[in-house]
């Protein structure tokens, strides 16, 4: 019998963008999907609206895709045998999945382990303490399970060679398999129904009549290392100068963000020249990519930073904070800006805003960046050649 290549995940993810926009695109949005991927009769549904439909489908019982050699897809209890590949996609450190993957591992199933960032590891302060604990605890065990690991970005491969030379000593860890995959950067909006609707406060603040106004973009969960609060005060500082100013914040309340919360409800600016969106479509974000001056990405860390990898790929200005992962997926193309104070970003607006050239970076070609087809396709691949190379005899 055919070994096979089976995913464990699409169950409980709660809090990763990436991750969920990854899903709705593997899954269906308009069919052009590869071979052996779990398809939904639902080819125009939002990424919301399908993440939602899979989890009410599918949220009571943990369950994998299983690839056979015809190309089809079905969803079946987890019975992974001797030479099948088991790759967990879902928060390897929930839902007693080192656990799984241990009693998979003596039955002789090769583990590959999906990891998205190591944030717990080293900005635990942006993370609630029980995460954090958790977390690592985890990746500790999995050090000594699985037989790959693979992740979104070099930036995070790079941080997880570190990690595990510190736990089990450089020689052994430089045996770890480790590669990254790159996520898809586009957005599908021709979606049905309401979802094509922009919300009139929407769009009368994105659209003002003056050219030169264009609100300037956060896009991401609200949460510490998203540094909202450094962007919100550096235009508290700006909008003394620059009134006319504007500022639109999307994402869902996250954790450990009470005080921000309040501060963006009750801001004298609120309205004005300050708009947060909690609920956006991938229809509206599309929109506001269109209609922003620039993007702002002041993150402490990613594991990718989609919105940048977006709004690059819709032409649009990005100021960014000067980490590893921005430089590695903006390369030369965005504005970059220290994050130790609001000043580094307030003299890049300024600049922005009086026109003012900044020093070109060494590589100013717009990076190529995937799609969410070549994406899904590039992760197949590294799941089917890890699996042929650990049943070679």
């Amino acid at each position: 019998m055919a070994a096979h290549v089976l995913i464990h995940g699409f169950y409980g993810w709660c809090d990763a963008g990436p991750y969920e926009r990854w899903l709705a695109h593997y899954q269906c949005v308009h069919g052009n999907l590869p071979k052996g991927w779990l398809t939904v009769n639902a080819p125009y549904m939002s990424v919301e609206r399908l993440k939602q439909r899979l989890r009410a489908r599918l949220y009571k019982t943990r369950f994998q895709l299983r690839f056979n050699r015809y190309g089809m897809a079905n969803i079946l209890e987890p019975q992974p045998g001797e030479g099948d590949l088991l790759v967990i996609v879902d928060p390897f450190w929930r839902d007693g999945l080192v656990s799984l993957a241990r009693k998979e591992k003596k039955k002789g199933v090769a583990i590959g382990i999906v990891c998205y960032d190591l944030i717990p590891v080293y900005l635990p302060e942006c993370t609630a303490p029980s995460v954090a604990s958790r977390f690592n605890k985890s990746l500790q065990e999995l050090l000594g399970i699985a037989d790959f690991f693979i992740t979104i970005s070099k930036t995070v491969s790079d941080d997880l060679r570190r990690y595990a030379a510190g736990v089990i000593g450089e020689t052994a860890a430089a045996s770890i398999r480790i590669t990254s995959f790159s996520l898809g950067s586009t957005i599908h909006d021709t979606n049905i129904h309401s979802d094509l609707v922009i919300r009139s406060e929407f769009q009368d603040f994105m659209e003002n009549p003056a050219e030169s106004n264009k609100p300037y973009l956060m896009v991401g969960t609200i949460e510490p290392r998203k540094n909202h609060t450094l962007v919100l005060n550096a235009f508290e500082q700006l909008w003394t100068q620059h009134p006319d100013l504007r500022l639109c914040i999307i994402g869902r309340e996250g954790w450990l963000c009470a005080e921000l919360i309040k501060n963006l409800i009750l801001h004298p600016k609120a309205g004005k020249n300050l708009l947060w969106i909690k609920d956006a479509t991938d229809f509206e974000l599309n929109y506001s990519y269109r209609h922003a001056k620039a993007l702002i990405m002041a993150s402490k860390a990613e594991g990718f930073g989609l919105p940048l990898a977006e709004a690059l790929q819709h032409g649009l200005t990005v100021l960014a904070s000067d980490i590893p992962i921005h430089r590695e997926v903006g390369q030369g193309a965005c504005q970059y800006f220290p994050i130790l104070n609001p000043d580094g970003l307030i003299a890049a607006i300024r600049d922005l805003e009086n026109r003012v050239p900044r020093p070109a970076e060494p590589f100013t070609a717009l990076p190529l960046l995937p799609d969410w087809q070549e994406s899904a396709c590039e992760f197949l691949a590294i799941c089917k050649r890890y699996q042929s190379e650990l049943n070679r005899p």
